[in-house]
């Protein structure tokens, strides 16, 4: 076995504990939990479209906190993978379908999506986390944004395409058209910026 993938499978196992940790993506080596829809009065749609090799992350405090009892990752558990080289290349896994029924679901390729109920008229942050393989190299990315979603309205959330060494996404409003408009209330921050003040 190539030492690096070997290091690769070493440190995975660490940071799991087990295989089947590694089944349930990106977040799980952060400790993040799956996010559950919010019970607020006032909500907005959100799907997210994923490859396996990403992960979202949503933080309805505000800012970036442990103590942040709603935040979660926005992603699904996983219900079969394949083997564990497939599982290293972002291959194979298939995760719970969840869907709320929103319109103009988009044609997927390369990955899957999801539907998620989301606070409304509420600062959130969201987290977008790449991984990227170049031969040997694992490359990581993350990328933060302040966003405001408005109630009664569907949005996506999608990557966008960058090089090697960068990662970026887009959060969009769906038309009553099927078109996509970009979010207006969001803004790209750093991590201080996203960081609650008293962590």
């Amino acid at each position: 076995m190539n030492k690096n993938l070997f290091a690769l499978v070493l440190v995975s196992l660490t940071l799991t504990g087990c295989t089947a940790g590694i089944q349930n993506g990106l977040a799980q080596a952060y400790g993040v939990k799956n996010y559950q829809d919010t019970n607020a009065p006032q909500k907005a749609r959100l799907r997210v479209i994923k490859g396996d090799l990403q992960s979202y992350e949503i933080y309805p405090s505000g800012c970036l906190t442990t103590q942040d009892t709603e935040r979660g990752s926005l992603n699904t558990p996983v219900v079969s993978s394949g083997s564990l080289k497939d599982q290293l290349n972002g291959k194979a896994r298939i995760h719970q379908e969840k869907l709320l029924g929103m319109p103009f679901p988009p044609k997927v390729d390369n990955g899957y999506f999801y539907e998620f109920n989301v606070p409304a008229n509420k600062k959130m942050v969201l987290n977008f986390l790449s991984r990227k393989i170049d031969g040997t190299q694992v490359l990581n990315c993350s990328q933060y944004r302040a966003v405001t979603f408005e109630p009664g309205k569907d949005y996506e959330l999608r990557d966008v395409p960058t090089g090697m060494y960068s990662c970026s996404f887009s959060i969009t409003e769906i038309q009553t058209d099927g078109s996509r408009i970009d979010h207006k209330q969001q803004k790209l921050i750093d991590r201080k910026e996203a960081t609650c003040k008293n962590s």
